[in-house]
């Protein structure tokens, strides 16, 4: 089940929650209801930006540049990334909107993110409607963009796709990751892979905020956490893996996303061909085979 939202697990039978759940540490400190789910949202795509101009310009307004929080490149490492054609990643900061930035291997054309909408991804006419609310912001966006900002004067929107929904069902497993377990790198004996994210939700309680911004900070996904639970032969990639809502934050992301979609993708080929079911594979031919194929375990 690679859906996002976990629809075959949950046609399936799968016991599931949605959003946030009672016994999340976000709905026990009172900050958010439980059943309430992160906003959905959406990158876009600007051609003809003259990166030249942005760096000088935040160079002259140091107030308008702010470190994204997963790349943390100060103003002028981004801008030696980007001369090296390397990832450029940062945030410009405006009187009315802000945006992430990240530059791409086509000169002038830049990735921004996120305007964003609230709604549930498990809802068509919510999904509708985002669809236009967002159409009608990026183009406000871009606008404004170029009204207001260096190296944008005479770039125009090049693409956007379809909204991005960022939580909806969080499938039960044989193991339910926890943000203690990623907090304290809990160590598995069946990890598939190793993730690196920020805990991308909010809001957040206080004790969980500013997580994973020090050097080498990683965790460990296990393979428990990618079985349905009460099924044989389901297993689940992306962001409905089973964990908990704070744990999920770390691990919705696309990077995480490509490591448990590898995992479940191997272990139902390697299933397939020794015949038997996912859950009783060989958990250490499995992490053999990842190993081989240049999985950091």
């Amino acid at each position: 089940d690679a859906t996002g939202d976990g629809d075959l697990a949950a046609r399936a039978g799968v016991p599931y929650t949605v959003g946030v759940a009672a016994d999340d540490h976000c709905a026990l400190s009172g900050i958010s209801a439980p059943g309430s789910m992160g906003a959905m949202g959406v990158m876009f795509r600007m051609a003809n930006v003259d990166m030249d101009a942005l760096f000088a310009y935040l160079r002259a307004h140091p107030e308008a540049f702010q470190v994204q929080r997963v790349a943390l490149q100060s103003l002028e490492e981004a801008a030696a990334n980007h001369a090296r054609g390397e990832m450029a990643c940062f945030v410009i900061r405006g009187d009315r909107f802000s945006h992430q930035v990240y530059n791409s291997p086509i000169a002038g054309v830049v990735t921004l993110c996120c305007p964003c909408y609230a709604g549930s991804g498990l809802d068509v006419d919510a999904l509708t409607a985002g669809e236009i609310a967002l159409m009608h912001e990026v183009h406000e966006r871009a606008n404004w963009l170029r009204q207001t900002t260096p190296g944008f004067a005479n770039a125009f929107l090049l693409d956007m796709p379809e909204i991005g929904v960022r939580e909806t069902r969080h499938i039960e497993g044989e193991y339910k990751l926890r943000i203690e377990d990623l907090l304290a790198r809990t160590a598995f004996a069946d990890t598939i892979g190793r993730g690196s994210h920020p805990i991308d939700i909010g809001p957040l309680p206080e004790a969980l905020r500013n997580v994973a911004t020090v050097d080498h900070w990683s965790f460990e996904i296990p393979y428990r956490s990618l079985l349905a639970k009460g099924l044989a032969n389901l297993l689940l990639a992306g962001r409905c893996i089973s964990a908990t809502h704070e744990a999920f934050g770390c691990t919705r992301t696309t990077v995480q996303c490509m490591i448990t979609g590898q995992a479940a993708g191997t272990a139902a080929a390697l299933a397939a061909r020794t015949g038997v079911s996912p859950k009783a594979l060989d958990v250490d031919a499995l992490r053999a085979r990842l190993a081989a194929d240049g999985v950091v375990l």
